[in-house]
C-alpha cells in the first residue's frame, strides 16, 4: 500500500510539469533598448501558449529588484495579450523614478510560466516639458516627386533615443494613409518603402516617431498610378539602312494586354503599315524588325499601341535609306619603323562601319614595281566633326623597307553600306622610312625622354628623403663617339626665388651603341622648397645632331618640411 501512494505521487508530479513545460509566456513590448517617457501611455505585450486558465500578473523590476506590481488580475486566454500603462504608474500607487535598467516580468499567478524583457528599457523623467531625444527626417524632401506604385528611400537620425521607431505615410493635412513599418530599431537609419499603387495624387509627408519623440519629412508629391507606353528606340534623326535589323524598344507602364500592334507611320501621313503583333510585359520590350528592302526612302515614326487602341505610344521621327551618307579624309599620315599612323577626320554626320585602306609602296630596290597592301578597320566609329589616329603595326600584313626611305600612297574607301560623297580627301602620298628615330638617315640625335623620382607620380618628398632621380636618354641614328651628360640641382625656396645650384653631376657615355638607358643619382634634399632636376645632353658639344635644341630637359620637384 505504501509503494502505491509513492507511484501516485510519481505521477502527479510528472503530470503537472508535463502541463507547465507545455506552457509559455514570451514579453515583446518593451523587450530591451526602448526610451519611454514618465508619464506617457505606452503598451505592454505579450504572447502566451497553452494558457487558458487563471490570471496574468505584470511587474516592473529594476534589475533584479521588484518594484512593484504594474497590473494584476488580467484574465489568461491563448495568444496575444496588450494593456496600456501609464508609464512609470505602480497600482499599489507610487511611481517608479526615472532609469535605464527597468524589466518588466509577466507571470500567470501562482504558476510556473513566465518571461521578463530580453533586455533593459529606459523610464525618461518627463519634467513637464519637451521630450530630450529628437528625430529628423532626411529624406524624402520637399523637392522630391515620385509615382504610385514606384518606390522611394526613407532615411532618418537621431539623437539621445533608443529602441525601435514607427514609420508612417501621411496626407498633407496630417491624417494618416499608411502605417509602413513598426519597431524599426531607431539606428537602422534608412529602409526602402514601394509605394502602394492605389495612392491619388496629392501631397504627402513621412513621419518617424518614438512616443513624443517625432520627425517629419518635408510635403512631397505622388503622382497617380497611370498607363502609358513609351517608345525609346528607333531615337530622334537616327538613320536605318534597307534589309537591316531595328530594335524597336519600348517601356509599358500598368499595361495588363499580353500583345501589342506596331505600325510604321510615314510623316506625310499616309495610312500607317503593320510591322508585327509582339508579345508585351511591363516593363522594358524589345522586338528586333527586319527593314523591308521595299519600303520608299523618308521620315517615319513607330506607333506602339494596345489591342483597343486605348493605350499608345510613339517614336520620334526617324530615316529609312538605302544607304548612309559619309564624309571622311585623310589628314595626315605617318609610315615608319614598319608602323603606319594614319590621321582621319570626319567631315559629315557620325559614321559607325567598316574602312579599308590601301597602301602602296616598293619594300626593296630589286623589285622596282610598288606591292599593294590591303588593311581594314572594322567597326569603327567616329563622331562629326572629330579626328582620330588610327595604327597598323602587324609587320606580317605590312612589312618594313628595306632601304631608308621609300615614298608611298594611301587611298580609303568605305564599306557598301556607306556613300562617301567627297573623295577627292580619301588619299595621302607621303615618305616612309625604315627607322623612325633614323629620319634623315645620316645624323642622329640624342634626348632625354622622361624624368622622374622614386616617389612616382605622388611626388610626396619631405626634407631628409632619399631621392632617386631618374632620365631615360635616348639615341636614334648611329653615334660614333663618347660623350657626357650633366646633371645640376638647383633650389629656391620660393616660386619666383633666385636658383641656387646645390648639385652637379657628369655621366660618361663610353658605349654608344644602345637605344635607350637610364641614368640614376641619389641625393638629400635638407630644406623646404623647389628642387630643379635639369639635365644637359652632350655638353661639350661632341656629336654632331640633327636636332640639339632637345638636349637640355628639365622637371621640377617641391619637398615639404621634415615631419
Amino acid at each position: 500500500m505504501k509503494s502505491f501512494k509513492i507511484l501516485l505521487f510519481a505521477v502527479i508530479v510528472l503530470f503537472i510539469h508535463s502541463v507547465a513545460y507545455s506552457q509559455s509566456i514570451t514579453v515583446t513590448s518593451p523587450n530591451g533598448g526602448e526610451n519611454w517617457i514618465k508619464g506617457t501611455t505606452r503598451n505592454i505585450t505579450w504572447t502566451s501558449s497553452g494558457i487558458t486558465t487563471g490570471t496574468f500578473t505584470v511587474r516592473l523590476f529594476d534589475g533584479t529588484t521588484n518594484i512593484g506590481i504594474i497590473q494584476a488580475g488580467i484574465p489568461c486566454t491563448d495568444g496575444a495579450h496588450s494593456i496600456p500603462w501609464i508609464v512609470g504608474n505602480l497600482a499599489g500607487g507610487g511611481t517608479a523614478s526615472s532609469g535605464s535598467n527597468y524589466l518588466v516580468k509577466v507571470r500567470q499567478a501562482s504558476l510556473a510560466p513566465k518571461d521578463f524583457s530580453n533586455a533593459p528599457f529606459t523610464i525618461s523623467a518627463s519634467g513637464g516639458g519637451p521630450p530630450t531625444g529628437s528625430i529628423v527626417v532626411i529624406s524624402p524632401t520637399s523637392m522630391w516627386s515620385f509615382n504610385a506604385g514606384g518606390g522611394m528611400n526613407i532615411g532618418w537620425r537621431t539623437s539621445e533615443i533608443t529602441g525601435v521607431v514607427k514609420i508612417s505615410l501621411n496626407k498633407e493635412d496630417g491624417t494618416l494613409l499608411y502605417l509602413i513599418k513598426d519597431n524599426v530599431p531607431y539606428n537602422q537609419s534608412s529602409i526602402r518603402y514601394e509605394i502602394p499603387s492605389d495612392v491619388p495624387t496629392g501631397k504627402y509627408f513621412i513621419k518617424v516617431e518614438q512616443g513624443v519623440v517625432i520627425g517629419k519629412s518635408g510635403n512631397f508629391r505622388i503622382n497617380a498610378f497611370a498607363k502609358s507606353i513609351i517608345v525609346s528606340n528607333p531615337y530622334l534623326n537616327s538613320l536605318h539602312l534597307k534589309g537591316k535589323i531595328c530594335n524597336i524598344q519600348w517601356f509599358s507602364s500598368n499595361v495588363s494586354d499580353e500583345f501589342v500592334k506596331i505600325y510604321l507611320k510615314p510623316s506625310n501621313n499616309l495610312n500607317p503599315m503593320p510591322v508585327a503583333n509582339p508579345k508585351n510585359s511591363n516593363g522594358r520590350n524589345n522586338y528586333v524588325w527586319n527593314i523591308s528592302k521595299n519600303i520608299p526612302n523618308g521620315d517615319y515614326k513607330i506607333i506602339i499601341q494596345t489591342p483597343d487602341g486605348k493605350i499608345k505610344g510613339e517614336s520620334k521621327v526617324f530615316k529609312i535609306i538605302d544607304k548612309l551618307i559619309c564624309n571622311l579624309g585623310i589628314s595626315n599620315a605617318d609610315f615608319c619603323s614598319g608602323k603606319l599612323n594614319i590621321t582621319l577626320k570626319n567631315y559629315g554626320d557620325h559614321f559607325v562601319g567598316n574602312l579599308f585602306f590601301f597602301v602602296k609602296y616598293k619594300k626593296n630596290h630589286i623589285w622596282p614595281l610598288p606591292k599593294t597592301y590591303s588593311l581594314i578597320k572594322n567597326s569603327f566609329v567616329l563622331f562629326s566633326g572629330k579626328t582620330l589616329n588610327i595604327e597598323f603595326k602587324d609587320y606580317r600584313v605590312l612589312p618594313n623597307i628595306n632601304s631608308c626611305s621609300e615614298k608611298f600612297d594611301i587611298e580609303l574607301k568605305v564599306d557598301n553600306e556607306h556613300l562617301d560623297v567627297n573623295t577627292t580627301n580619301n588619299k595621302f602620298s607621303g615618305t616612309i622610312y625604315k627607322d623612325c628615330n633614323v629620319r634623315d638617315c645620316e645624323k642622329p640625335d640624342i634626348f632625354i625622354d622622361k624624368i622622374w623620382t622614386n616617389f612616382g607620380y605622388r611626388e610626396s618628398i619631405t626634407a631628409g628623403d632619399n631621392v632617386k632621380t631618374y632620365a631615360e636618354l635616348k639615341q636614334s641614328g648611329k653615334v660614333y663617339k663618347s660623350y657626357s651628360v650633366r646633371l645640376n640641382i638647383y633650389y629656391h625656396k620660393e616660386q619666383f626665388d633666385q636658383w641656387e645650384l646645390i648639385k652637379s653631376k657628369d655621366f660618361f657615355i663610353n658605349n654608344v651603341d644602345f637605344y635607350k638607358k637610364v641614368l640614376e643619382y641619389r641625393f638629400t634634399p635638407q630644406n623646404r622648397g623647389y628642387y630643379v632636376l635639369s639635365y644637359k645632353i652632350d655638353t661639350y658639344r661632341i656629336i654632331e645632331e640633327r636636332d640639339n635644341r632637345n638636349n637640355l630637359k628639365k622637371k621640377e620637384i617641391f619637398v615639404w618640411e621634415r615631419r
